[in-house]
């Protein structure tokens, strides 16, 4: 029962979450979706407004002939991530870094077979491979060789949710070693099951193109399928899930793609193909859709809903070194207002406060320092300064009440240098908000 009652107060703490945060959720960062066109260029990605719908293209990149296959946002640094097929029976991660009002392609990873899902889990991207030698590769956040981490035939669907959530779906085949369907919700970051998986048959041969854990006291997961259909799906609860009705009936295709509102949201968000060419939210309990998007031009593939417009901050990376210092933020970086960050360690013991507007800096980061620990941001900014007797300092940072810095990131971190070399703190990325 252990499981069953961690789960019940994991929805308790996140419904209170949800609850103080509703209005934050209501306004975000732009949607982005991947699609595919006929013809050269092959991928666009396009920018939505979350409030009218309205669209545009963020522009042409190297790879952008190649077929699209998915995306991600990093919610690190606003990047977007892209998988594109080779055809040459492997896939091309690219990172499309944002830089100068546009965006610039920077190899990621490539990987063999159909991706078919990424996210971002800490400084690492999972990526979701279709194959029947499939499952889910690890590589490096910004770049680097790729790791065959968990084992998944016909994978065909991947999902995050809260802190450290992993939500997957397969599709049963005949002739491969998987031929029942299946679904399983497992540490992101241990990749090791919390519930299942389970599995249900599928003679139809639907394929599983989504799938989003739920909010409810065991465990369920909202599934959709390339018919256009879904449900709500409990391995508890039989072999079989419960239909969602939609009138009228959504036509084959209208379920691409689906991801949620964002790390602590239950509400499915779905994106239809060339067929139903729309992003919408989905009502699990009433079947109700709520669109998000106008009609979308080629065949839509992939999307990354939008972060969040709140001010908040993220850390990456982490504490390394022989003196530990620990980064904890004040106040987060409103517009018009000051935004403050801390660092805890030894007393009256000297520090660099590290600041830069990048994570990335066209592939030069992270950088390794004397003892092996890693600058991880842009030394945009760097002043010296030392822990109270307490043990801490504190930076703050005016932020101009100025509407265009939102969407911002400072990135921040801080050092220390002594005889065994320089030890950091985690870094933190600010983004700018309301």
């Amino acid at each position: 029962m252990m499981p069953f009652m961690l789960r019940s107060l994991a929805l308790v703490v996140a419904s209170l979450v949800l609850a103080s945060t509703a209005v934050l959720h209501a306004q975000t960062q732009p949607n982005f979706v991947l699609t595919a066109l006929a013809g050269n260029p092959a991928s666009q990605v396009l920018k939505i407004d979350p409030v009218t719908g309205v669209m545009q293209s963020i522009g042409g990149f190297q790879s952008d002939s190649l077929s699209p296959l998915a995306m991600a946002q990093d919610p690190f640094d606003g990047d977007l991530l892209v998988a594109l097929d080779e055809g040459t029976g492997s896939s091309r991660i690219i990172r499309l870094h944002r830089f100068a009002g546009t965006y610039l392609e920077f190899p990621l990873a490539t990987v063999p077979g159909r991706v078919v899902d990424l996210a971002v889990v800490g400084d690492v991207v999972l990526i979701a491979v279709d194959d029947a030698a499939g499952g889910v590769y690890r590589a490096p956040r910004r770049g680097g060789a790729p790791t065959f981490a968990l084992a998944q035939p016909n994978l065909t669907a991947m999902t995050t949710f809260g802190y450290d959530g992993l939500a997957l779906a397969w599709t049963g085949r005949a002739g491969t070693s998987v031929v029942d369907s299946g679904v399983g919700v497992m540490s992101a970051t241990q990749l090791q099951w919390w519930f299942g998986p389970f599995t249900f048959a599928n003679p139809t041969g639907r394929e599983t193109t989504g799938v989003l854990d739920l909010a409810t006291a065991l465990p369920r997961q909202f599934l959709a399928f390339d018919d256009g259909s879904m449900e709500v799906f409990s391995g508890l609860g039989g072999t079989s899930g419960q239909p969602l009705v939609f009138s009228p009936p959504l036509p084959v295709g209208a379920a691409t793609a689906v991801h949620s509102r964002g790390p602590n949201s239950f509400d499915p968000v779905v994106l239809g193909n060339a067929a139903y060419p729309f992003l919408y939210v989905v009502n699990h309990w009433t079947s109700a859709i709520l669109p998000l998007s106008l009609a979308l031009p080629g065949s839509p593939v992939d999307f990354a809903y939008g972060i969040q417009a709140h001010a908040h901050a993220v850390a990456y990376g982490a504490a390394c070194g022989s003196e530990l210092l620990d980064q904890r933020v004040l106040a987060p970086a409103q517009v018009g207002s000051m935004m403050s960050v801390a660092v805890d360690g030894a007393p009256f013991l000297p520090v660099l406060f590290v600041a830069g507007l990048d994570d990335f800096a066209l592939g030069q980061l992270p950088v390794a320092l004397p003892g092996g620990c890693a600058l991880e941001v842009s030394p945009d900014v760097v002043l010296l300064d030392f822990t109270s007797s307490l043990g801490t300092a504190t930076k703050v940072i005016n932020v101009p009440a100025l509407p265009g810095l939102l969407g911002t990131v400072v990135h921040t971190q801080w050092a220390h240098f002594d005889p065994a070399g320089i030890s950091v703190s985690a870094a933190m990325a600010n983004w700018i908000g309301l």
